[in-house]
């Protein structure tokens, strides 16, 4: 009944939230602030592939250094129907998490029969290989020349950046209600078991394969749609962009500042960081990863459970 409760307190908050935020556009016209509807879109994205690797990595304890693989695999995904079958990229968008689900799978008969680093390498590797297939098969993916990807409308409307903002602040929505979901249900048990000691779940008859797998399928679908969602609002798509490492390192720090394994820690860390993160993009090109880094060696070294385990102390 607690964890109902909870559940219930959770949810009705991120729906409060999520409703509240979408008047947005109706007070700050898109045409007039268009460099803040930029950040929005870039804080909704990295929240979203936060959160997505946070239940991998948080809640299964599979740390994947493969993001980057799975967001590119959504981005082409929508680029090449686009370009060889001139579809709408905003009528195609769930396929760019159904791809990066189905590369899931295929690296999953892999990567999880390994453990520990070894798992985290080997999904490294095979995001790697992807990229070099996308850069070879020149007829058919364009290779290093990349793909236009036209926005055009959204069901009559125009895609302007506030709307942009409202697609994905619903959409990272949805990955976090998933969270919420996950981890107040049974199923989060099995992911704590997997996470503490694979051997102990296994001898308890959890089938630890199986769970992994659950983890890297939903992590993977939000992290596809993170892709489709880029691609769509760059309006371009290219093995460096599309596979950028940027994209599995950053929601790493992210997560592990805010609270990794919580649910909320991801938007936490999102709303810290971001914001400081554009503005030294702003001045000096990979600044920000610098002062990720620095960040995470000292929460690390002092603060181990992040914002989130730092306030829930104070306020025990």
């Amino acid at each position: 009944m607690e964890n109902q409760g909870y559940r219930k307190k959770d949810i009705l908050g991120l729906l409060v939230a999520l409703i509240v935020l979408s008047f947005l556009p109706l007070l700050l016209p898109s045409e007039n602030y268009k460099y803040l509807y930029d950040i929005l879109f870039t804080l909704n994205i990295i929240i979203l592939l936060s959160t997505s690797w946070n239940i991998l990595g948080g809640f299964a304890g599979q740390v994947s250094f493969g993001h980057a693989g799975f967001v590119g695999m959504g981005a082409y995904a929508i680029a090449l129907l686009h370009y060889h079958c001139k579809l709408s990229p905003w009528l195609i968008m769930p396929i760019s998490g159904v791809a990066a689900v189905i590369g899931a799978m295929i690296i999953g008969v892999i990567a999880l029969n390994l453990r520990g680093p070894y798992f985290a390498l080997s999904t490294l590797a095979l995001a790697e290989v992807t990229k070099l297939i996308v850069e070879g098969w020149r007829e058919f993916t364009q290779g290093t020349q990349g793909i236009v990807v036209s926005q055009g409308d959204i069901l009559g409307i125009k895609a302007t950046g506030g709307v942009y903002f409202l697609i994905t602040l619903w959409i990272a929505g949805f990955a976090l209600l998933t969270a919420i979901l996950i981890k107040q249900s049974r199923y989060n048990y099995y992911f704590l078991a997997v996470a503490e000691n694979e051997d102990a779940a296994m001898a308890v008859g959890i089938n630890s394969k199986r769970f992994k797998l659950y983890a890297l399928l939903i992590s993977a679908f939000f992290a596809g749609l993170a892709g489709g969602l880029i691609a769509t609002h760059t309006g371009f798509v290219d093995p460096e962009s599309g596979f950028d490492m940027v994209r599995t390192v950053e929601p790493i720090f992210i997560t592990i500042v805010g609270g990794i394994g919580t649910i909320f820690g991801p938007v936490i860390g999102a709303i810290l960081l971001v914001p400081i993160g554009e503005m030294l993009r702003s001045e000096f090109t990979k600044a920000h990863l610098l002062f990720y880094g620095v960040l995470l060696i000292i929460f690390a070294r002092f603060l181990p459970h992040g914002i989130v385990g730092l306030l829930k102390r104070r306020f025990k």
